[in-house]
């Protein structure tokens, strides 16, 4: 059986990967996937597979857009740590899925379901859920910050906030008009509150907008320098191992 996964956590691969040795003799895992642009790629050159097992939320977005750009036609098993919303639309749409952390015998018996049945994706539903997913994420993100000068209170709205970063334990945005506004959140709260589409962590003292970046430089040891169009107070340096992630994300 020719099995794709799609997962962007290597303990979550090594995971499925056992527990997959452990049900199937005949089995062939021809690729392990850990990125929408990876698997818009592979299913350009590779169209035909057995079983797909895929994650939902991947570290450059959400793996329902593959089904943007490819066709793909294999029966797919979800692997998610999703809210209850999409949970529900694959319970209405009769699409499998499986809560992480997962277990054997779930993925035995969904397994087990996909083998009899072998059921055809419905390549429309697939980006119809993409859709409503995206709109309801979109729906949560924060669009505007109360920043306080003096006694009073003003908002800002998050596309015009260049950068967010720590100075002296202080969380700060920093706007395009190059203002600079204590805030109360710690870098995780942003994170989780801001859109992935537009803004990304570049280290822990940054998180930075699209917008502000205007172009990279290769730093020593296979690093990157962030050169923005606004002044910040030090070097924006971002590690290796996330290097590729935000050339990813930038090429999005």
């Amino acid at each position: 059986m020719k099995i794709v996964i799609i997962e962007d956590e290597w303990a979550a691969q090594e995971q499925i990967k056992s527990m997959l040795t452990e049900l199937i003799k005949d089995l062939d895992i021809i690729s392990i996937i850990d990125s929408v642009n990876d698997g818009i790629d592979f299913f350009k050159t590779n169209p035909t597979v057995d079983l797909i097992l895929m994650d939902i939320h991947l570290s450059d977005g959400n793996s329902f857009e593959i089904f943007k750009h490819v066709k793909i036609s294999a029966p797919i098993i979800f692997t998610t740590a999703y809210d209850q919303y999409a949970i529900q639309a694959f319970k209405h749409n009769s699409l499998d899925y499986l809560l992480k952390p997962i277990s054997i015998e779930d993925l035995e018996l969904a397994m087990d379901k996909y083998q009899e049945t072998k059921p055809q994706i419905d390549q429309t539903l697939l980006e119809s859920i993409y859709d409503s997913l995206n709109e309801s994420k979109s729906a949560a993100y924060k669009n505007s910050f109360l920043i306080q000068k003096k006694d009073r209170l003003y908002p800002i709205d998050v596309e015009s906030i260049a950068a967010f970063y720590v100075d002296s334990s202080l969380v700060k945005c920093h706007t395009f008009d190059n203002e600079s506004h204590v805030i109360p959140y710690t870098m995780e709260d942003l994170e989780k509150t801001l859109n992935p589409s537009y803004f990304f962590r570049a280290n822990r003292q940054y998180l930075l907008n699209r917008k502000a970046i205007k172009h990279l430089s290769i730093h020593f040891n296979g690093k990157l320098k962030v050169h923005c169009d606004i002044n910040i107070p030090e070097a924006i340096i971002v590690s290796r191992l996330k290097s590729n992630e935000l050339k990813k994300w930038l090429n999005s």
